[in-house]
């Protein structure tokens, strides 16, 4: 018994030491803080970001999702601050919090049914960071502001003055906020892992009563971003105004010239006309005929080194415009049609009833056109009648034998059974000269089918089709 007590009281003592446990009950670490206003910008040394191109560029990007649109109106109304050694970058939880505010609609729209389940702030946060990266990467495209959406290196856990622990990821840039924006974003992140009421949130952020911050579980919180209720209405961009300023420059740059273009892949040159780049989707893959590579047509440069569709001078060349076709010495436009390859079984052509006065007229037409090619020596009101080689064949689908069964008329048919009557004339008389056989060793045996059959030499045999014995 001695041993172990000792076993349980050295067993105490290290885990004492280890875990740094305490004997006095009364001295407990106090884990309750104050509220620390999160710290943003100064409007006088924020700026606007510039937008290179528009989404209407990209249009097959524009029309999956509305969001898109929404997302450029935000990114560019911000005003945003690098971050440095002193200033800290904004979290992606922060900017999605401001991104509602300013009454922007949610990345994944709620369900009509409401007995279906709305997406979570997991899946919500990621289909934002994914539509940012996306749109900024479009409308900042080939520009040192793409580098400010890339990733930040956190330092310090930002967020645990206004209650939650860890280190948050977030963009390289901050952006400035108003002071009303401020109090919101502060009060939203604090009730994401917080149950509190109105009075007491108050007292929070006034600073008279302390907090304890806790970490952050993104799983569920779907009631808590509904309730995120706007300030002001969303800065909208219209994209009918920048169609409209696109038509007009089209119609005020009506010469076109061929422009030549740099492939992206092996830097090789052909014109507008021959890989036909799209100025309202960009992102449209084009094959470039030396190197037999696909690459995106936004990535091909003009004669002036930048992007085709960004170029004042040369966009306008390579609009969805129709080309000029080349003129013949009439006077006449001479378009190429390009040959279609169907890959699908060729449709059969329709049986169609032909009357004699089609015939008749497709006969005129026929000698009409020999008339044209060749002298004729003959008096020009002769007509060769049923000229077989201008007239469409129509092949039959049945064959003779089936055609007679059921009843298909057929010119081809008759012909067959007149040749086939002598065959058959004969074949009777052989099987009359069976029967009427006097050879005793020989039975008469019943037809089938007009074969009379026997096994061996005199050896009758009986088929097993047949039911009638030999008489």
């Amino acid at each position: 018994m001695k041993k172990v007590v000792t076993h349980i009281i050295e067993a105490y003592i290290i885990h004492k030491q280890l875990g740094g446990i305490e004997d006095d009950e009364g001295e407990h670490q106090d884990k309750r803080i104050l509220y620390k206003p999160l710290t943003y910008p100064v409007e006088d040394e924020s700026r606007f970001l510039k937008t290179k191109a528009h989404l209407c560029h990209f249009s097959t990007f524009l029309n999956d999702d509305p969001n898109h649109s929404q997302l450029q109106g935000f990114l560019e109304n911000i005003k945003i601050k690098e971050y440095d050694d002193e200033r800290r970058p904004i979290s992606w939880l922060e900017l999605y919090v401001l991104y509602r505010l300013r009454g922007y609609k949610k990345p994944i729209d709620d369900p009509t049914n409401l007995a279906l389940a709305r997406a979570t702030l997991d899946k919500q946060m990621n289909v934002f960071k994914k539509n940012v990266r996306a749109v900024s990467s479009r409308i900042y495209i080939n520009d040192d502001q793409l580098k400010l959406f890339g990733p930040a290196k956190i330092k310090k856990e930002d967020l645990t003055g206004v209650g939650i622990l860890g280190k948050h990821q977030g963009p390289s840039f901050n952006v400035f906020v108003t002071n009303e924006e401020q109090s919101v974003i502060a009060k939203q992140l604090h009730l994401l892992n917080h149950t509190i009421s109105d009075k007491k949130l108050d007292k929070i952020i006034d600073g008279d009563l302390k907090f304890i911050p806790r970490n952050l579980i993104m799983r569920g919180r779907a009631e808590w971003d509904s309730n995120i209720k706007p300030l002001n209405d969303p800065i909208m961009i219209n994209n009918n105004d920048w169609n409209n300023e696109i038509e007009i420059g089209i119609s005020r740059n009506k010469s076109r010239n061929v422009v030549i273009m740099e492939c992206s892949k092996c830097h090789k040159r052909d014109p507008d006309y021959v890989i036909k780049p799209s100025l309202f989707d960009v992102d449209r893959s084009i094959k470039c005929r030396h190197c037999n590579k696909a690459s995106p047509s936004k990535n091909w440069n003009c004669s002036c080194g930048i992007s085709w569709f960004l170029c004042d001078q040369h966009k306008w060349n390579t609009s969805i415009a129709v080309r000029i076709a080349k003129q013949n010495p009439e006077g006449e436009a001479k378009n190429k049609v390009a040959k279609t390859h169907s890959l699908g079984p060729t449709p059969r052509l329709p049986r169609v009833m032909v009357c004699h006065q089609e015939l008749l007229k497709e006969d005129l037409n026929a000698e009409s056109e020999k008339s044209k090619q060749t002298p004729i020596a003959r008096s020009p009101e002769d007509i060769t009648l049923d000229d077989s080689t201008s007239r469409m064949k129509r092949p039959r689908l049945l064959g003779p034998i089936l055609a007679k069964r059921f009843g298909v008329p057929s010119t081809h048919l008759d012909t067959r059974e007149e040749s086939n009557k002598p065959k058959q004339a004969k074949r009777k008389q052989n099987q009359e000269d069976v029967i009427h056989d006097d050879n005793p060793s020989r039975c008469k045996l019943p037809c089938l089918h007009g074969v009379v059959q026997h096994k061996g030499s005199g050896v009758p045999s009986t088929h097993p089709s047949s039911s009638s014995s030999a008489p």
